[in-house]
């Protein structure tokens, strides 16, 4: 017989997120790996899954540009704004130990939005968008536990 509770989400990290450790790799893109709870001194991103609330927040971060967006003719910078600030609100939560030049990175949804806006910022677009779509980072948690890790 087959538990179809193998295979449950946990609610609270669909909610809260899921920490990922996160490093630069040597073609300087960013990789990483969900963690199973806080990440204490481990540089990490709070990434939220994609799910209704990343279709609400793109809805809303698209608006001011619906005409554009109608006859397909939103520019390549208005729509990195559009998904840096969908991101910054519905994905990207939180940071842990991580700088940019050097300057420890504050959180906030519009350092994260104005960050994500830029083009030399891809690759954590990417990232972030990588990890917000790993659904087994959701059960990571309960994986450990029945494995008894």
């Amino acid at each position: 017989m087959l538990d179809l509770n193998s295979a449950r989400y946990d609610a609270a990290r669909i909610e809260r997120g899921v920490w990922w450790a996160i490093h630069v790799t040597a073609d300087r893109r960013f990789g990483g790996k969900a963690l199973r709870g806080d990440p204490g001194d481990e540089p990490a991103l709070l990434i939220r899954p994609a799910d209704v609330e990343w279709e609400r927040a793109c809805d809303a971060a698209r608006a001011p540009y619906l005409r554009d967006v109608r006859l397909k003719e939103l520019s390549p910078a208005d729509n990195r704004k559009v998904l840096a600030k969908a991101m910054a609100k519905a994905l990207w939560r939180g940071a842990n130990k991580i700088a940019v030049g050097g300057k420890e990175f504050e959180w906030s949804e519009a350092a994260a939005e104005k960050m994500l806006a830029e083009p030399e910022w891809w690759a954590l677009q990417d990232f972030i968008w990588y990890a917000a779509q790993d659904r087994a980072a959701l059960a990571a948690e309960e994986e450990a536990k029945a494995s008894g890790n």
